[in-house]
């Protein structure tokens, strides 16, 4: 997954280097701190979010609370915080960047306190959430986004989505999609009821897209990764629920569409 970049500021971060005491003792001290904390939601009795946020940076990111397995609660959550972590970095630079700067942004917190964090799903096997908004501390133009990612709760660490669905394989980059996923796709883009219209941004599936879930039980075909031009088309697409899926689901998919209490 890619994260959200501050134009004309960064984490500071290599990519692929976790924030730690070890790795990055500096910028460790600056983020582990203690967070203010949002309400617990309750959704079963094994399994409970909430928001949590550093008052600095003032945007709300969410952590799990409870999950049936401590071990996957706790794999979940360390990568929840690397993200929160790196954003309120980002966020930091761009306001200590008021000292070597003229940019009429620097010294603002790059708009990260607009940013809008949420939780679409959770259940003891699966939590999407997205990152979208438009930070910028300098630049041509924001760096709008609109960033799902999904994390296994069954496995720990990110969903491969190849685990579900026939004709979907991804390396750290590129995505592909079969002949038959694609048709797929655009037959469930063409058989919305909504009419389309002159904005309608669903000709760019499966080109730039990304899946996520929502609730109350469906899997997202969005747009996502999509340069600045056509920014206005981030988040669009169709949404099918997991019972229109089943032409392109694995057998490993039940386990995690339709989990057994735990």
């Amino acid at each position: 997954m890619t994260l959200a970049i501050v134009q004309g500021a960064g984490s500071g971060i290599a990519e692929g280097i976790a924030i730690s005491m070890q790795a990055t003792p500096y910028d460790y001290l600056r983020v582990a701190r203690p967070l203010e904390q949002g309400e617990e939601v309750v959704v079963a009795s094994n399994l409970a979010w909430r928001l949590v946020r550093d008052a600095r940076t003032r945007f709300w990111y969410p952590r799990l609370t409870r999950h049936p397995d401590a071990r996957i609660l706790a794999i979940a959550n360390a990568l929840l915080e690397q993200r929160h972590w790196t954003m309120s970095l980002q966020a930091l630079a761009c306001k200590a960047a008021v000292y070597k700067s003229l940019d009429p942004e620097a010294g603002s917190l790059g708009y990260f306190d607009h940013e809008q964090i949420k939780l679409s799903y959770l259940s003891t096997t699966l939590m999407s959430v997205t990152e979208s908004g438009s930070p910028s501390c300098g630049g041509a133009h924001p760096n709008n986004h609109f960033d799902p990612f999904t994390l296994d709760l069954l496995h720990g660490g990110y969903l491969d989505f190849s685990r579900l669905i026939k004709g979907y394989s991804h390396g750290s980059e590129v995505r592909e999609y079969s002949p038959q996923l694609v048709r797929f796709i655009r037959k469930a883009v063409t058989s919305r009821r909504e009419p389309r219209d002159d904005d309608d941004c669903t000709d760019m599936l499966p080109d730039f897209m990304a899946l996520m879930f929502e609730a109350p039980g469906k899997l997202g075909f969005v747009v996502s990764r999509i340069g600045h031009a056509r920014s206005v088309c981030l988040g669009r697409g169709v949404s099918l629920s997991f019972g229109k899926l089943k032409s392109i689901l694995k057998p490993e998919a039940t386990r995690y569409l339709f989990p057994l209490d735990r």
